[in-house]
C-alpha cells in the first residue's frame, strides 16, 4: 500500500519526493503547483540545440507551440533528437499533441539530456 500524498500546509503544497514521484510521474523535487512556460518551434536546448518543429496553425507570439514528439537539432552531439517529457504531469494538448513545456527534454545521443529553455516568459500553463 502507498503511502498518504502530502497535504497542503500553511498556503503552500510540500513537494512530492522519491517513489512517491516517481509513480505520480513527477520529476524529483518539484512542487505540485509549479508554472512553466511553453516551448516555441525555434527555441533552444541548454546543449545549443533548436526545436525545429511545431503545431501547424497553432500560434503563441507569432510562433507554432512546440509539442512532445517534435524533431529537435542537437548541436552538442550533433544528431536530430525528439522532444519527450521530464516526467511532468501533462494538462494541455492543442489538435490532438501535447504541449511542450521548459525544462522538457531533447532525446539524442547526449547525456545527460538537454533540457528545453523556453525564450518567451508570458505563456506558462500551472500543474
Amino acid at each position: 500500500m502507498l503511502a498518504e500524498r502530502p497535504r497542503p500546509t500553511g498556503g503552500f503544497r510540500l513537494p512530492v519526493r522519491g517513489h512517491a514521484a516517481a509513480l505520480r510521474g513527477i520529476s524529483e523535487g518539484r512542487t505540485d503547483n509549479m508554472s512553466r512556460k511553453f516551448i516555441l518551434k525555434g527555441d533552444t536546448t541548454d546543449h545549443g540545440g533548436v526545436v525545429l518543429e511545431g503545431i501547424a496553425n497553432s500560434s503563441f507570439d507569432g510562433r507554432e507551440l512546440a509539442y512532445l514528439g517534435a524533431a529537435v537539432f542537437c548541436a552538442a552531439c550533433k544528431s536530430p533528437g525528439v522532444i519527450v517529457s521530464d516526467g511532468g504531469e501533462r494538462t494541455m494538448t492543442v489538435m490532438g499533441k501535447v504541449v511542450a513545456l521548459e525544462h522538457d527534454l531533447c532525446q539524442c545521443l547526449c547525456t545527460p539530456q538537454p533540457k528545453l529553455i523556453a525564450s518567451q516568459a508570458t505563456g506558462t500553463i500551472t500543474g
